[in-house]
């Protein structure tokens, strides 16, 4: 078994701190450095790029769908809403998510 590159488990660890706190100010930042090295190791076409793929695709209908979920109640706060559009515009400025529908989801947090 081929170890995990470095860049490959630090996107892991930003893309679990996601899944700890979506709500908190720390998860658009966890987000870019998740996807964003995500994408580098695709972009240099590195041994575990299918990996990172994989991973993103993933992590990308997971995010969605949370964010889905803390939408369901009708009456989230302004504030709340205004955190999870920026984080709806930060995942369609990816390359992942091709199943994920990224303008539907802007649309019911707008």
């Amino acid at each position: 078994m081929i170890a995990e590159s470095a860049e490959l488990g630090q996107a892991r660890e930003h893309l679990h701190a996601i899944d700890q706190s979506l709500g908190s100010a720390d998860a658009g930042f966890h987000l870019e450095e998740g996807f964003n090295l995500l994408e580098d190791l695709i972009v240099r076409k590195a041994s575990d790029a299918g990996v990172a793929t994989n991973l993103g695709e993933t992590y990308l209908a997971k995010l969605a769908a949370s964010i889905q979920r803390a939408l369901e109640p009708r009456d989230v706060p302004e504030p709340m809403l205004k955190h999870l559009m920026k984080l709806t515009q930060t995942l369609s400025s990816f390359s992942f998510g091709k199943d994920v529908d990224i303008p539907a989801l802007t649309a019911v947090i707008a």
